[in-house]
């Protein structure tokens, strides 16, 4: 009896050494105690103590975009960021941009995934598109329009900041006014002369990405810009060899002065353009932006659509001084971080650049509360190459 107590003492014991050499050389469980990184990763709030990540010690290539922890010398414990700007580069956040060498990214460029502002499947539509539960008609999780001959303009309600549904579920209203919008849609042509569109708008432009059948029986995919006398001026178009049968998925992403349209999963036009027309007739004095930011419109001939999203980019706010008021030549050993909640996080605009030396690993996973486990992905490219 008593051997088998020792044995069980020696692997208990072996348990514990294993565990110890785990903790301090490969990895750790780091709980996120501050909402710096919403959505992305959830801090406390009236309903929990905030996420619990897996983090994973080690020290390889930073690239931009990725998560990291680090220890800043005059605090002691770690904190979670996201690197933006990297060895050697001249780095500067201006009107909400991020610009590397006194430029935006290129469209081809990995980033992280777009911040959900609304999605019809999980959120309330009367809370993002109340005209569509007026003159939509919803089966289970499809929506019936019939416009007739008269079009149909659905608009997204709200005024989009850089808020963020949290992890209630709740959502966190911001207090800058989002550049970079993109939305998302499947639909069904029911008919042969019917047609949808997407319309995103960033300051006093309009872009929009249109649908219709073509005359070989295929879908024309449409990139246009609204003109200042509001006439459509078609960027580029595709046609597409599906018939009207079946369900597709439309997508329009303005990011960084570059527009793509996504057509079932895949990015089929992409335009880039230099600067935004400027907002000349807003109501209110305090709107950068021409509203409704997006809109769905619908020409004649019953169509069916699910899905319905928005999404923004991230917002880098005007918050300190280091790397906003001019660019800041990062060294080589240097990185600058940032937060994704922007307006609230303390990070290099306020503390400078971090060297390497003080990053001691990268988040992999959110391990707790239950309901939240996910892996924490990387960046990643939306088209591979720019034309």
């Amino acid at each position: 009896m008593k051997r088998i107590w020792i044995r069980i003492a020696w692997i208990v014991a072996l348990i514990v050494a294993v565990s110890l050499v785990v903790q301090a050389f490969v990895c750790d469980v780091y709980r996120v105690d501050s909402g710096s990184m919403e959505p992305t990763l959830h801090g406390p709030d009236r309903h929990s103590k905030g996420e619990s990540v897996l983090v994973y010690y080690g020290k390889r290539h930073v690239g931009r975009f990725e998560l990291v922890i680090l220890r800043r010398p005059d605090e002691e414990e770690p904190i979670v960021k996201r690197v933006v700007g990297l060895p050697g580069e001249s780095v500067q956040i201006s009107n909400g941009d991020l610009l590397i060498e006194g430029r935006r990214l290129p469209i081809e460029s990995a980033r992280p995934e777009p911040i959900v502002v609304f999605d019809e499947r999980v959120h309330p539509i009367e809370r993002g598109f109340p005209e569509l539960a007026q003159l939509g008609t919803r089966i289970s999780d499809v929506w019936q329009l019939d416009p007739r001959s008269k079009g149909m303009r659905i608009p997204f309600a709200p005024r989009v900041t850089d808020g963020f549904w949290n992890a209630s579920n709740e959502w966190v209203d911001g207090e800058e006014f989002v550049n970079d919008l993109g939305a998302r849609l499947e639909y069904r042509l029911v008919s042969s002369d019917a047609e949808i569109s997407l319309i995103v708008t960033e300051e006093g432009d309009r872009f929009r990405a249109r649908v219709v059948r073509d005359n070989s029986g295929g879908l024309l995919v449409e990139l246009a810009r609204a003109g200042a006398d509001g006439a459509w001026a078609v960027l580029d178009s595709s046609v597409e060899p599906h018939g009207l049968d079946g369900w597709h998925a439309l997508g329009l992403d303005n990011f960084d002065n570059a527009l793509v349209v996504h057509f079932d999963g895949a990015p089929k036009l992409v335009e880039t353009y230099m600067t935004n027309s400027n907002l000349t007739d807003a109501p209110d004095p305090r709107l950068s932006h021409r509203l409704p930011r997006v809109e769905l419109f619908i020409s004649s001939g019953p169509v069916e659509l699910r899905g319905l999203a928005v999404v923004r980019d991230r917002f880098y706010a005007r918050r300190g001084t280091i790397g906003v008021d001019a660019p800041i030549q990062l060294g080589p050993d240097e990185v600058l971080v940032l937060g994704d909640n922007s307006s609230k996080s303390f990070d290099s605009r306020q503390y400078g650049p971090v060297k390497l030396s003080d990053l001691i690993g990268r988040p992999g996973a959110v391990l707790w509360p239950w309901s939240a486990i996910r892996r924490l992905d990387g960046p990643k490219r939306l088209v591979e190459t720019a034309r």
